[in-house]
């Protein structure tokens, strides 16, 4: 979230009433006008905000077959994840890992907003309550923590057009209006998100993210604030219309105060969405972004095996793997998420299928071989670890942790209640050769962490940042894992070209193993 340099901000969210008003029984509050059915299914893809020299970008998945809001990846790479419940409002979002950065948890009454909790650490740090004085009002009333004592903000009150889009603020000689032109907003179809965002159209406060400059049915063009005359805030959005496939909504919105930019936003809606986050040079194509690895030669072990991916058509999706010899892997995915693993073509008896929950979340790792043989990996979530047991840790439970960027840092090993291994992990800030492969990350939940006796490219080459060192203890034996990288690709220069590790478990030899990596062109 970027810091706006309008000097209204500093008068942060206390623009409007403190009077308190009692709605009738039938109050549902600020519904938004449905769009024609041609303009139903638009969805933004990616955005990118742009002020003062800095830059966002949202990159925004979606649950299969759905417009629910699966995840939201901010570029520092931090994700906001999405759960509904069975009226499609949206019910919890989580910040980082599985919460590990908090949530906020929104609670309805007849699928009408009532209350929301932001919570961190266990604790409930903020609460905001809605009330709806009539259909086309809101009273908002906040109260956070502050030194362990809850401190009560003075109440909002905000008034919205027959439309959904909120017009009006006002306290004391305060007054805030707010104007709209007749096109759709980007967010106008995903589900739920008119249901918890209101305040779209007036970016107050220090620190302003996507939702607070996008509004809920339609764009904002004017949004004045002034105190006794004095005008505080006097800002014009100006609108790009250059999608020919969703013409009424905007791909970029420029906000300006006093004939200044101070802001911008990008939107991309449809296709491979790869819009530059450059702040010098915004029509530039981002590769970052567009980045994918094509073949890779491991050496471990003494042998060296090369591997050549295929990718599906005008797509990121992985479709196969052939490594020397011919032996090939074939990926299919459902949605964003890869749902099986063939060793071999499509229909091979011997394959990997893999199972999430509504989150996104890999919940099971089923094994299949043509023999016979069975194997199943499970993954629960609490306290925001993964813990894996079954087949695939062997008789041990293994409880992992990641930072944001879903970079694998800690794993604690478990025989029953005892422990009989640790090991901590750390990253430089380079793209990880599979940083763009949809779902990559989901099945490869040990990267980083090649404590195997077969060392493979699947073990080390990951979708987050590349990791730099492992340290800790495995049954007893002091381990240790150092990686050195090298970075010669002018097209890709945050992309490693070659990897170069080394293993030492204990008393043992450290071992060698070596990775280079070409990406397509």
């Amino acid at each position: 979230m970027k810091k706006f340099t309008l000097l209204f901000f500093a008068c942060m969210m206390a623009f409007v009433s403190c009077k308190d008003e009692n709605g009738g029984p039938d109050a549902t509050g600020p519904d938004i006008e449905p769009p024609p059915a041609a303009e139903a299914n638009t969805l933004p893809r990616q955005i990118v905000l742009r002020s003062g020299g800095e830059v966002e970008r949202y990159t925004i998945a979606y649950k299969s077959g759905s417009k629910k809001i699966d995840k939201i990846t901010k570029l520092n790479g931090a994700i906001e994840t999405y759960h509904y419940n069975g009226q499609d409002l949206i019910e919890r979002i989580d910040y980082g890992n599985g919460g590990s950065d908090g949530n906020r948890a929104f609670f309805y009454n007849n699928g009408v907003l009532i209350r929301v909790e932001s919570t961190r650490a266990g604790q409930i740090i903020e609460k905001v309550e809605y009330t709806y004085p009539s259909d086309n009002k809101i009273t908002i009333a906040n109260s956070h923590k502050e030194d362990g004592n809850w401190e009560v903000d003075d109440p909002i009150i905000l008034e919205f057009d027959s439309k959904g889009n909120v017009i009006k603020g006002m306290q004391d000689a305060l007054q805030a209006t707010v104007s709209y032109n007749d096109k759709n907003s980007p967010f106008l179809n995903a589900e739920g998100w008119s249901k918890i965002n209101f305040t779209g159209g007036i970016p107050l406060g220090d620190h302003v993210d996507i939702s607070d400059i996008v509004g809920r049915r339609n764009n904002p063009t004017h949004t004045k604030v002034t105190e006794e005359g004095t005008s505080l805030l006097d800002l014009t959005f100006g609108y790009e219309f250059s999608d020919m496939d969703n013409a009424k909504f905007p791909t970029k919105i420029t906000g300006k105060q006093g004939g200044e930019t101070v802001f911008t936003v990008e939107i991309c809606y449809s296709g491979n969405c790869n819009l530059s986050t450059d702040p010098d040079n915004p029509d530039e194509p981002n590769l970052e972004t567009a980045t994918l690895p094509e073949t890779i030669v491991m050496t471990s072990g003494g042998d060296t095996k090369t591997y050549t991916i295929v990718y599906q058509e005008n797509s990121k999706k992985i479709d196969k793997i052939t490594e020397t010899g011919g032996a090939s892997t074939t990926y299919i995915y459902d949605g964003e998420r890869i749902q099986k693993v063939s060793l071999g073509s499509a229909n091979s008896e011997d394959y990997n299928l893999y199972s999430y929950d509504g989150s996104g979340r890999l919940t099971k790792d089923e094994n299949f071989r043509s023999s016979g043989e069975t194997g199943t990996t499970t993954f629960s979530y609490s306290g925001g670890k993964t813990i894996v047991t079954g087949d695939g840790v062997g008789d041990l439970q293994v409880e992992l942790s990641y930072d944001g960027n879903e970079n694998l840092t800690n794993a604690v090993l478990k025989d029953g209640t005892m422990s009989v291994g640790t090991v901590s992990i750390t990253y430089n800030d380079k793209n990880a050769p599979f940083k763009n492969v949809p779902g990559w990350r989901d099945i490869r939940y040990l990267i980083g962490a090649p404590l195997g006796d077969n060392i493979g490219f699947e073990d080390i080459l990951g979708s987050g940042n590349n990791p730099t060192g492992l340290t800790g203890t495995f049954d007893g034996d002091n381990v240790n894992v150092s990686y050195v990288y090298e970075f010669n690709d002018s097209k890709n220069p945050k992309f490693p070209t070659k990897v170069t590790g080394t293993k030492k478990v204990g008393t043992e030899p450290a071992e060698t193993f070596v990775a280079e990596i070409t990406y397509k062109p």
